[in-house]
This record gives structure tokens, sequence and C-alpha cells, in this order.
């Protein structure tokens, strides 16, 4: 009896629940028009607004850490025995790190703005904007750096990308971007290597100034001895070495008796020794002459950073600027799906509402 009542009870609900069904997909469809009228009603400002939005396209390029070979000519040139006074080499890593630094700066790209545009940026915000202020900040606003990631050290390339309505002039704009940059880094390196010629140059100078007075010291040092010597050869008629009377007699004897070479021996040292005083020393210390050498090496390394710095590459470029085939945005065709799945919503909540559901 139970299990019979229990049935009946369960299929009153299932006809119940049935019945609801029905009456609501009736309902949806007697209200169709408002449905539909507020389906229109959003769909049809939205395709306006959509007709009205400038298509965006993506402009990007693809650039990578330059090679030791591109940056060769602005190694300085190795100086034999004279290592303390080499410059630091530059690195391909540091460069690129740099690289990376000074594209997604905002002062980098202010200079490039001005530059490129010939117009002087506004320095204070706060007194409003120009046209040339608004077009660099819009510029800004749409450009994006993607470095390397990490997490995958195979992939060691970056990518700079810019968004824009009129991809024809901004892919004249990127492009001359990615050379300010080419000439900002190596500039900034170029100016580095000077600073270092600059110092190391003025410490061999000083070591050399220092080394050619200690030389000079000695030589007239030598010539005192010498007159010194002369003179008293000269008191003790001692015109050349007495050799009979220094036989069996040890030669250190000799040390410190430079009068015992005689006044014709003396005399023609003196003359020598006056003689290369008016010569350069260099042509006597070696390590002056070597010092010359590293100088004039340092000198011309200096020279051919002026010349060739224009033809150096900071970067790798793997890939020109190119923009995209389609917009990117505004996604037309997803706007107006979910734009009428919204009012479509709408439409059946007004009409519950209507009704009491």
């Amino acid at each position: 009896m139970n299990m019979h009542q229990n049935t009946l009870h369960k299929s009153h609900y299932d006809n119940d629940d049935e019945i609801d069904l029905l009456e609501l997909v009736a309902t949806l469809w007697r209200s169709k028009t408002l449905i539909i009228s507020c389906m229109l009603v959003c769909v049809l400002p939205a395709f306006v607004w959509l007709s009205l939005q400038a298509p965006v396209y993506k402009l990007e390029t693809i650039f990578g850490s330059t090679s030791n070979y591109d940056i060769q000519a602005l190694q300085p040139t190795p100086l034999p025995d004279g290592k303390r006074y080499e410059v630091k080499t530059l690195k391909s890593d540091d460069i690129y790190q740099e690289l990376l630094v000074q594209t997604g700066s905002l002062n980098t790209q202010k200079l490039f703005w001005e530059q490129w545009s010939k117009q002087p940026l506004s320095a204070d915000p706060t007194s409003g904007f120009s046209a040339n202020d608004e077009q660099f900040k819009k510029f800004f606003k749409s450009f994006t750096l993607t470095p390397p990631n990490p997490k995958t050290p195979t992939i060691t390339t970056s990518q700079i990308s810019l968004e824009t309505e009129n991809p024809t002039q901004d892919i004249k704009t990127l492009t001359a971007y990615v050379d300010f940059l080419n000439a900002h880094v190596v500039d900034k390196f170029v100016s580095q290597l000077d600073k270092g010629y600059a110092s190391n140059l003025k410490q061999l100078e000083f070591d050399y100034s220092t080394l050619k007075k200690r030389e000079q010291q000695k030589l007239e040092d030598s010539l005192v001895q010498l007159q010194e010597s002369l003179n008293l050869a000269s008191s003790l008629n001692i015109v050349d070495t007495p050799y009979e009377q220094l036989s069996g007699i040890e030669l250190k004897v000799m040390d410190d008796r430079q009068y015992l070479l005689g006044t014709r021996v003396l005399a023609q040292e003196i003359k020598s020794v006056q003689e290369r005083a008016d010569k350069p020393l260099s042509a006597f210390v070696p390590e002056l002459r070597n010092m010359e050498y590293w100088q004039e090496i340092m000198q011309n390394d200096l020279d051919r950073l002026k010349v060739i710095k224009a033809d150096v590459q900071a970067f790798n470029l793997a890939s020109p600027v190119v923009s995209s085939l389609d917009p990117i945005k505004p996604k037309k065709l997803l706007i107006l799906i979910g734009v009428v799945f919204v009012s479509l919503v709408i439409g059946v909540m007004i009409v519950f509402v209507i009704n009491g559901i």
C-alpha cells in the first residue's frame, strides 16, 4: 500500500516538473519579441561602436645577443708585457644585458622620440601636454619588451612589439628606434672604453715620466762619479790602467776605484755619457721603449674607435620589424557573440521578472 502511494507521489511530481518546463519554454516563446528587442537594443549600439573603431595591428621584431666577432673591432689591442695598462675587454653578454635595460628605459625612449620627432618633450607634465607629448605617450604605452625567459635557457632572443593603428608609418618609427638603440648602446660602451684608455694612458704617462727621471738621474750621477775619477786620475798622473802594478792582485781592487782606469779611458767615458744625454733615453732603456710602444698602440685604438663605432652591431637582429597580417583588436566577432549572449540572458531575465518567476 505504501509502495503504491510513493509511486503515485513520485509520478505526480514528475508531471509537475514536466509541466513547469513546458510552461517556461512557452513563456519564453510568447515573449520572443521582447527578448529579440532587448538583444537588438544591445547589439546595434555595439555594432555601431565596433564599426567606428580603427583596427589595431601588432608590429614586432626579434633580436639576440651579439657575437664576439661583431664587437671585435671595439676590443683593445693586447699589450705585450704590458698587461697592467691594458683596457678591460668587452663581453657580449654585458652588452646584451645593457641593451635590454636601455630598450625598456623611459629615458632612452624620450631621447629617441625627441631625436625622431625633432621636437622637445615637456619637462614638467603638470604644465600640460603638447601634441608631441601625446604621441610619445601613445608610443610608450603601446610599447612592449619581452626579454628571454630564465625558465627556457635555450631561447635567448628578445622581442619588441608595438600596437598601432597605422602600421605603415610605425614600422618606420620602430625601425628607427631599433637603429637608435644600437647606436646608443655602442656609444655607451665606446664612452666606457674612452674612460679606460684615458685612465690607463694617464698612469702610463706617469710611470714613463718617473722612470725617465730616474734614468736621467742615474746618468747624471754616473757623470759626476766619472768626473771625480778623472780628476783623481789626473792628480795621480794615471793615463792608462797600470796593469803591471796590478798583476797578481784580485780584480776586486778595482771596485770603487775608477781612477785606476786612467784619464784616457775616463775622458772617453765622460764624452760618451755626455753624448747619451743628448739622445732619447729609450734607446738605452728597453722599458722606456716598451712604454712608448704601448702608448702608441693605445692611442691608435682610441683613434680607431671614433671611426668604426658606426659600423658595430650591439645585437643580432634575428627578424626586422614586421606587421601582423590581421588586426589583433578589437576582436569584433568575439565581442558581437559576447554581446548577443549577454543580451539574450538579460532578455530572459526580464521575461522571468515580468511573469513573476
